[in-house]
């Protein structure tokens, strides 16, 4: 006990940095490269409502050095489709210029390049169109394939930062855009970071990092026992019922699912630990059932405070105490008291 309070206290200090939230990652969307060219086609269009200009296509042009007008013909093409039917991320077309991009975010670089490249020099340098064509893989690190030159959205996204930072020091009030564009900036300048936490406290868990695997390794038998625990009590307290217990991670920590014999379809018992949160509100023991009509359970529990509530995804009933347990001793020896309610009522909760 003594080693492992050391353990604990040694890595007491050593926080874990979380990424700053974006509306991309909020919407569970930001590692999908389809929203991030639309993103990027909207801000690239300086006709476009955000009031802009051509302050993010002139970004880009003098990131890749460009010298160019960033007058375009038309609107950023998203998702050209080439004589196979492959398509091409984002295209834009300046007087004299084309500018191809391949977006990639966690996928690997297996396009059909060759295929890109004909469609392009057949589209703008044939016929009595020659323009000048240039290709790049924007991505959180450097890719590159043939005539696509590498471009991470770090130092695009950079660019663009810099750039708005003037134009914002300019403005008295900023718009919505600009918190908008700020945001979107912020999310793929960190598709590149890999490392969350502090130089300091990654070189302490580094030098530590066996009593880290050792402190894993109990956190893994401590929740075994649980389920243990969670069996033997039960068992215990019914030794003519056969019980079997699952587990099911959930945000706030383990969950322990009890099943008995005599209960029928997806009725049972279910047991938060809470172990991830820092309050005991969250250790809890629920009655989980499907039919069973309010009238019949409140009239059981009518010495309980009760909280009824609906989990819409599943169509169930939950019944439970209002307040978290203390301990997961207390969960348990609650889940067990409500054994005998689900037997009552065994008979009228087929599904």
């Amino acid at each position: 006990m003594k080693q492992l309070q050391e353990i604990f206290a040694l890595f007491k200090d050593v926080k874990i940095t979380k990424e700053d939230p974006t509306n991309l990652s909020i919407g569970g969307c930001g590692h999908l490269e389809h929203p991030i060219s639309k993103y990027l086609a909207f801000y690239l269009n300086p006709a476009e409502a955000h009031g802009f200009n051509d302050l993010v296509l002139q970004s880009l042009l003098d990131t890749v050095d460009i010298r160019k007008s960033t007058v375009l013909e038309f609107p950023p093409l998203r998702e050209v489709s080439t004589k196979n039917k492959k398509r091409i991320d984002l295209t834009l077309v300046g007087e004299d210029w084309v500018i191809a991009i391949e977006l990639k975010v966690n996928h690997k670089l297996d396009n059909p390049f060759t295929e890109y490249d004909e469609y392009l020099d057949k589209t703008y340098r044939s016929g009595g169109t020659k323009k000048d064509i240039h290709r790049f893989i924007l991505a959180p690190s450097e890719m590159s394939h043939g005539k696509w030159k590498p471009l991470t959205y770090r130092v695009l996204g950079s660019a663009i930062q810099e750039a708005h930072k003037q134009t914002i020091e300019k403005n008295i009030a900023p718009s919505k855009w600009d918190y908008f564009l700020s945001d979107f900036l912020k999310h793929i300048t960190n598709f590149d970071r890999k490392v969350l936490m502090r130089k300091t406290d990654f070189d302490f868990t580094h030098d530590n990092i066996a009593e880290l695997y050792q402190l894993g390794e109990i956190k893994k038998q401590f929740i075994k026992d649980v389920e243990g625990l969670i069996l033997s009590l039960f068992s215990e307290s019914h030794p003519d019922e056969t019980f079997t217990v699952s587990k099911h991670e959930w945000r706030e920590g383990p969950a322990f699912r009890i099943k008995s014999n005599k209960w029928k379809g997806d009725n049972g018992l279910i047991i938060e630990t809470g172990f991830k949160t820092d309050t005991s509100t969250d250790t809890m023991a629920h009655i989980q059932t499907k039919n069973m009509e309010h009238s019949e359970i409140l009239k059981v529990f009518s010495s309980f405070p009760i909280r009824t509530w609906e989990n819409s995804n599943e169509k169930v009933k939950w019944y439970g105490h209002q307040d978290g347990f203390d301990s997961i001793y207390d969960a348990i020896e609650e889940a067990v008291k409500y054994v005998r309610i689900l037997n009552q009522f065994s008979d009228k909760m087929s599904n």
